[in-house]
């Protein structure tokens, strides 16, 4: 035992002289690191040294809590001396084993350090997905740790990353943090304020926010810093305002190289050329660009090199020139896909994915396409038309692509993009196409076209909700799509960029490997019985076919497409379709603009002059539609063009007996075929409600606005068992608060709608005014509905004026308050065109409710109650002219013949009839009192 204890005791005592000697040892090494770490400019061999030594140091120090500190900072420095080598692979196991023990420390300054610098390090060896982890998980330390180094390293490489991924908002607000973090008195203050300024005003451009973009560029003129690439931008913003002289003044300060950038430089002065109609001396700048870009060594496949042959065709286009315009198309193509070879003019790329820029490829397909149809017109051969309908479709694929795999700002600017003419061109091409051949693959065409058209981001964002509102997706599997989507964009944007082949095709395994997990993913989804796959236009499967099956027995389609002289008619049904281009003549026009003026000037003791042209439209709809859609009691209706403002229901079918569609039809609204077929079978509890009728006493005068007493607004929503609000009570608070939850929602009060302005600030639903001087409190905007969620995808009842007009929002339909609610997630809409006597909305709104409860389907409910308006011989003849009761329609999922309703208990059923018999008892009180003679 004595051995023992002498022996442990030796070991002991050796183990403490040790660490006595390290500790003392240790210093040394570490300051000498130090030293050579913080030196200006040492050579290479210096730093090989100092790595050295701070690998002494961590050797020395292991397992000494006491020195953790000098620990983890050789770990830091040594992985930054590798990293300031470009040695990343070399950085990496200091950076690893750092985090580790920090981590293991909960050190946050070190842990945040390690972040970082971890984080730079995967980025350069184009970990993307890991560097952005590693750089957020570093910011989330910021928001409780103070006096942080590199704060401006860490805001700028986020800007970068999420630039990169063309997230160009949250780009700008890490840019913004990066400028915050500067220090005024650094002598690279002024370096750096530059750099971040200008990656700010470079973000504005993507945007296209160009005012904003110039504002910021302009400020930066002061500063010493100014580079060509600021006055480069500064001319290209110039450009995309189309003030060219100023556009020229900024470009032609900068000196020619053999650059890039400077080719660039070249194609936006030959485009202000041709802008201005200097068609010589446009050429003659194009030629010189391209001579130069096929100058510079090393680029593989570049977008500016594709550009400039896309800006030589629009050249050619403008010198009438199409066949030569068609080949630069051609040329163009082949810069930016991987492996198509044009042998003929009309020969395309088999794949849209395998390319270096799927925006600018579905650019130059669409010139392409241009180009072709105007040669179909020429000719009018069958041929012709099918070599533009077949580059317009797969530009339309392209661009489903984009809006479908890429979640970023760009692809929603690309959304925005109004390429309607475009679509409609294509689309109608298709539809003379099917007139002359019949054949299904052109109706097909006309199908893929409009449905990428029309609704279409209404279409993406329920599909979007349907996967997120249902809970059953797992977040893991939302934040992979995420996350995927990110890298998609980042290295899409890289491919642009590279300079070699043999980093193009890393770059491009990359991006397959990215999309293969994308589809992987997209099939694990489809697992959850609540998920509707949005990708399923986007492969062709909405066809002729599918639309028939989809719709039931009973139910005809018919979906409109207005074109500048002409429009396009598609209907179907169970047993047959049909597919119409039709030229209106001016009567028929004239009609559609009588009809729609003569209902929107509802007064009382003003004669209704609306029957004439109204059953002249009927007439032209009736003789040019097929029977077999005609002779269908449901309708489901997709307006376009005036029909938007113009409900079928009130359309004359004898102007003599003035009898009217809405007697024998039940028409349903909607936007798309896709978005229509993609609603799931909601069944609602019309016990869990919210009702609201703000002005039902008295006329409120509030923001020097005068809103009139809704005396029936009461009686409208007293029908209902849930949550009821009146009054001052009816605020718009409350409906935020509680509101979204509900199966039902009716909002019986005041609305605007601006027809002739997008701006979403002009288009409000108003609740009880409760601050005299600050509307914001008290009107619903549409802005505002379109990022609100309802989870229960409920039934909406807008009995407000104007609900269910807008603006014409080209494909998407009008951007109306009813849109906002269906594009939120509410499974379908009543709501109002036009402002109409409240008296007759109750009357109708009542009577669909009693229909509702009986178990009818929404659209049938609201037919039934408008024609029991107008059969009712209680009400005076002049109360029903279709400008007092048409305004009500119904937008949204079509029943599938089971109700979407769940009966109430027996008990409550007995109780609520009683009341219900009361309630209509005392309408009809109203009704007789107020409407009879």
């Amino acid at each position: 035992m004595r051995l023992f204890k002498t022996a442990f005791l030796c070991i002991c005592v050796s183990l403490l002289l040790s660490q006595q000697h390290n500790s003392v040892l240790y210093k040394s090494y570490y300051e000498k690191a130090i030293a050579i770490y913080e030196d200006d400019d040492p050579d290479a061999a210096s730093e090989l040294k100092a790595i050295q030594y701070f690998d002494t140091v961590i050797q020395l120090l292991q397992n000494q809590p006491q020195h953790k500190n000098h620990l983890l900072d050789s770990y830091v420095k040594a992985g930054n001396i590798y990293q300031g080598q470009k040695k990343y692979k070399e950085a990496m196991p200091y950076y690893h084993k750092g985090l580790q023990l920090s981590t293991l420390t909960k050190d946050s300054l070190f842990i945040y350090q390690f972040q970082l610098y971890m984080g730079a390090a995967k980025y350069s060896l184009n970990e993307i997905d890991s560097a952005r982890y590693l750089f957020e998980q570093a910011s989330i330390i910021t928001a409780s740790v103070t006096d942080l180094p590199d704060l401006t390293i860490l805001y700028n490489s986020l800007g970068i990353i999420y630039y990169e991924s063309a997230n160009y908002r949250r780009a700008i607000d890490y840019f913004e943090k990066a400028v915050n973090g500067l220090d005024k008195y650094d002598e690279t203050y002024d370096e750096a304020y530059v750099s971040f300024k200008n990656n700010i005003a470079g973000c504005y451009l993507k945007l296209k926010e160009f005012r904003q973009a110039l504002d910021e560029y302009l400020k930066l003129l002061r500063y010493e810093q100014i580079t060509e690439g600021l006055l480069q931008n500064i001319g290209h913003t110039y450009y995309n305002l189309k003030l060219y002289d100023s556009c020229l003044f900024y470009l032609n300060k900068i000196q020619p190289s053999e650059t890039l950038t400077y080719a660039r430089l070249l194609n936006e002065k030959a485009r202000v050329f041709m802008n201005k109609n200097f068609l010589p001396q446009a050429e003659v700048v194009f030629d010189s660009a391209i001579h130069l870009i096929r100058r510079l060594p090393g680029y593989y496949k570049n977008k500016d090199k594709a550009n400039s042959y896309l800006y030589r065709s629009q050249l050619a286009e403008k010198q009438q020139l199409y066949n030569e315009a068609v080949s630069w198309c051609n040329i163009a193509l082949q810069e930016l896909h991987f492996t198509f070879k044009a042998t003929r003019a009309t020969d395309l790329p088999a794949t849209f994915t395998e390319v270096i820029s799927p925006v600018t490829f579905f650019e130059v397909l669409r010139q392409k396409a241009q180009l072709l149809y105007q040669q179909y017109l020429e000719t009018g051969t069958i041929q012709s038309g099918e070599a533009a309908l077949q580059t317009w479709l797969l530009a339309v694929k392209t661009a489903n692509y984009i809006k479908s795999d890429f979640d970023n700002d760009e692809a929603s600017l690309f959304f925005n993009s109004n390429y309607s003419k475009d679509y409609q061109t294509a689309a109608a091409l298709a539809a003379r196409l099917f007139e002359r051949t019949g054949a299904a693959v052109h109706m097909n065409a006309f199908l893929l076209i409009t449905e990428s058209f029309k609704g279409n981001v209404l279409y993406m964002n329920l599909n979007r909700n349907n996967a997120k509102s249902s809970g059953t997706i797992p977040d893991s599997l939302l934040k992979k799509e995420y996350d995927l989507k990110q890298l998609l964009a980042v290295f899409t944007n890289r491919l642009n960029t590279t300079v070699s082949e043999e980093g193009a095709k890393i770059i491009q395994a990359k991006l397959t490997d990215i999309r293969f997990q994308l589809s992987r993913l997209h099939r694990q989804f489809e697992a959850y019985p609540d998920y509707s796959d949005a990708a399923k236009i986007y492969n062709d499967s909405l066809q002729i076919t599918d639309v028939q099956q989809k719709l039931a027995n009973g139910r005809a389609v018919l979906q409109m497409l207005w074109l500048d002289t002409a429009v396009v008619l598609f209907t179907a049904s169970k047993d047959n379709y049909s597919l119409q281009y039709i030229q209106p003549d001016s009567s028929v026009l004239n009609a559609i603009r009588l009809s729609t003026q003569s209902l929107y000037q509802t007064k009382e003791g003003l004669r209704f002059a609306g029957y004439e042209p109204l059953h002249t439209v009927y007439t032209f709809l009736t003789e040019t539609l097929p029977r077999d859609f005609t002779d269908h009691k449901h309708w489901v209706v997709l307006p376009d063009g005036p029909f938007n403002y113009l409900p079928f229901e009130s359309l004359v079918t004898d102007k003599n007996t003035r009898n009217y569609i809405a007697a024998t039809k039940i028409i349903t609204y909607h936007y798309s075929l896709s978005a229509m077929f993609s609603g799931r079978t909601v069944k609602h509890d019309l016990d869990n409600t919210f009702a609201a009728a703000p002005f039902h006493k008295e006329a409120v005068v509030a923001n020097k606005n005068n809103f009139q007493t809704l005396p029936y607004s009461d009686a409208e929503i007293e029908v209902w068992s849930g949550k009821k609000i009146k009054g001052a009570q009816a605020t718009k608070q409350t409906f935020l608060q509680q509101g979204a939850p509900a199966h039902i929602i009716h909002l019986a009060t005041h609305a605007i709608a601006k027809t002739d302005s997008l701006k979403t600030d002009q288009t409000y639903i108003q609740f009880f005014p409760v601050a005299a001087n600050n509307p914001d409190q008290s009107r619903l905007y549409l802005h505002e509905l379109y990022s609100m969620k309802f989870p229960n995808q409920p039934l909406v009842i807008l009995s407000a004026c104007e609900t269910a007009a807008g603006t014409d929002g080209g494909g998407e339909g009008l951007l109306s308050l009813s849109r906002a609610f269906l594009y939120s997630g509410c499974n379908g809409i009543i709501s109002s065109l036009w402002k109409a006597e409240d008296k007759t909305t109750a009357y109708i709104i009542q009577r669909t409710h009693y229909y509702l409860k009986n178990g009818f389907s929404v659209e049938e409910a609201l037919h039934r109650g408008r024609k029991d308006f107008l059969m009712d011989e209680t009400i005076d003849a002049r109360f029903k002219t279709p400008d007092y009761w048409a305004h009500l329609i119904y937008i949204g999922a079509v029943d599938s013949g089971e109700s979407m309703f769940k009966s109430s208990s027996d008990g409550s059923k007995w109780a609520y009839t009683l009341f219900i018999l009361l309630a209509m008892a005392g309408l009809h009180w109203y009704v007789y009192k107020y409407l009879s003679v």
